[in-house]
């Protein structure tokens, strides 16, 4: 991820936590996001996303040489992006509980992923590795949260 970008993901982050602290039905960009079609296929969406970046995270750590691993970076940065704006357009207006939580935790993850990427060469290495962890660990705790919310969202609305 180039400087910029990982600029461009710390600051959009920021903003929808902020717009959603602020402004709580910012998401709300257009009727659609409400409809079940919407729900369904962003969801599925950020599903698989999910599941790829997890499967990059630990094909990356396999990898010894640099160009494949520059590929597999470029490739988890790239999804995590997608992964953003699906969840945000997929949680629409006002989340509260649970979803909110989920929401932020996106939010946060991404942002550390690229205030990583922004302090390699600057922070010391066990401090870049206090980052990587934090955000694999916070990796996990989202799709701890999918497997719970797509848990309720079967079991409540079949």
């Amino acid at each position: 991820m180039t400087r910029g970008a990982a600029l461009a993901t710390v600051v959009a982050s920021s903003l929808l936590a902020a717009a959603l602290a602020l402004l709580p039905s910012a998401g709300a960009l257009h009727p659609v996001q409400h409809t079940v079609v919407f729900k369904q296929l962003t969801g599925y969406a950020l599903v698989a996303l999910l599941g790829f970046l997890l499967l990059l995270g630990v094909w990356r750590g396999q990898l010894r040489r640099p160009g494949p691993a520059a590929v597999l970076m470029f490739a988890h940065q790239v999804a995590g992006l997608a992964m953003l704006v699906l969840v945000a357009g997929h949680v629409g207006a006002a989340p509260s509980g649970y979803l909110r939580a989920v929401l932020l935790l996106v939010l946060g993850t991404c942002a550390l992923g690229a205030l990583r990427q922004l302090a390699a060469g600057r922070l010391p290495p066990r401090a870049l590795r206090g980052l990587a962890v934090a955000h694999i660990a916070m990796g996990c705790l989202i799709a701890s949260a999918a497997l719970v919310h797509i848990y309720f969202v079967y079991a409540y609305t079949a």
